[in-house]
């Protein structure tokens, strides 16, 4: 009888050594394993996302070296846009993506495992910008007035795209000013 209560014991410890505890609560994310397979110690068995939630993303590593901890991201767009800070950049670069961590006050997980639009400054760069209403055309040419000494002067230009500037949206000049000209605006 003594046998029998022996392996009786031995069988209970075995099967409280296989129970599986999650180190805290969260939401599962992933279970790389089927019901009934075999996994050795130390094999992770669930992915749980636990403590506060960020928003992950992978952005292409071209945009790598403009990126920097504390910048802010917009996430969404129209009515429901939100404002975070990129609080990691992660230093491994996996399938030409380099890895962000995003903090959102008040971000629910529901966005786990979800796209999203998000906005996030990658470099900045100097343009020579005017308004809009500085550019009119003239015999099918992008004409702006400047101030040449105490007289003005039109001169052809080529713009390019808007540009949002602290002033607001802008029109980028891509040739025929230079820096320091003075524009008249009509």
């Amino acid at each position: 009888m003594a046998e029998l209560e022996s392996g009786k014991s031995v069988i209970a410890q075995q099967m409280a050594e296989g129970d599986v505890i999650a180190p805290a609560a969260g939401r599962v994310l992933a279970i790389p394993t089927r019901l009934g397979e075999v996994v050795m110690a130390g094999e992770p068995v669930a992915t749980i996302a636990a403590g506060n939630v960020f928003l992950r993303l992978a952005i292409p590593e071209r945009h790598a070296e403009g990126l920097s901890i504390g910048a802010s991201v917009a996430i969404g767009e129209g009515g429901e846009q939100r404002e975070g800070r990129i609080e990691k950049v992660y230093p491994m670069i996996e399938n030409g993506r380099v890895t962000v961590d995003v903090a959102v006050e008040g971000l629910a997980d529901t966005f786990i495992g979800q796209r999203i639009l998000v906005r996030v400054p990658v470099g900045t760069r100097q343009v020579l910008a005017v308004p809009q209403t500085a550019i009119r055309q003239n015999a099918g040419l992008d004409m702006v007035e400047i101030a040449v000494g105490g007289e003005s002067r039109a001169v052809s230009v080529v713009p390019g795209p808007v540009v949002t500037t602290p002033d607001g949206p802008m029109v980028e000049i891509l040739s025929g000013l230079r820096s320091g000209d003075r524009v008249i605006l009509p």
